[in-house]
């Protein structure tokens, strides 16, 4: 069994690689020319965005919820 720390060890060399991988593709899809970006967008358009993020986080566990059923 891997301890608590070998598991964080793990999964945060997954999330770096992962999270490394979706960032730059988001920048390729929505800000390729570098006119836009996270730094430029104002508290509103974050807020805005994170509870888009928290809409689809919550329709994927429901999706987990319903596949762990079968």
């Amino acid at each position: 069994m891997r301890t608590d720390e070998q598991l964080r060890d793990e999964w945060l060399k997954k999330f770096q690689l992962i999270a490394h991988n979706k960032f730059t593709a988001g920048i390729k899809e929505h800000n390729p020319d570098g006119s836009k970006g996270m730094a430029r967008m104002t508290p509103e358009q974050i807020a805005k965005e994170m509870m888009n993020e928290a809409i689809d986080q919550f329709f994927y566990a429901c999706a987990l919820q319903e596949a762990l059923k079968k």
